[in-house]
């Protein structure tokens, strides 16, 4: 396996929003490393007339029964909001 270079520790710690040093990414790129060679001997393994892993399931709904029940008014459901619009719940901008 080849080694994970600083670029690649960099923008993972970005995707993660980890704002680390020179010496955590050094550190961090060595443990990434090993854990990645560790995982590459899984190859290694003889599988041979193994059957993939297929975990059964279960085919019936397992969701509750859709009843009326009590419901909450506008006022109730947004009290405890952090923000509102006195109508609705007010969110941070996700897509712009």
């Amino acid at each position: 396996m080849s080694a994970i270079n600083a670029d690649e520790i960099q923008k993972i710690a970005t995707l993660a929003r980890l704002e680390m040093d020179a010496a955590e990414r050094a550190k961090s790129g060595e443990q990434l490393a090993r854990i990645l060679n560790y995982v590459a001997t899984l190859t290694e393994a003889d599988v041979t007339g193994v059957e993939p892993f297929c975990p059964p399931t279960v085919n019936e709904t397992t969701c509750r029964a859709d009843r009326a029940g009590t419901v909450l008014s506008r006022a109730q459901a947004l009290q405890n909001a952090p923000q509102t619009d006195s109508q609705f719940f007010q969110v941070p901008v996700v897509v712009k």
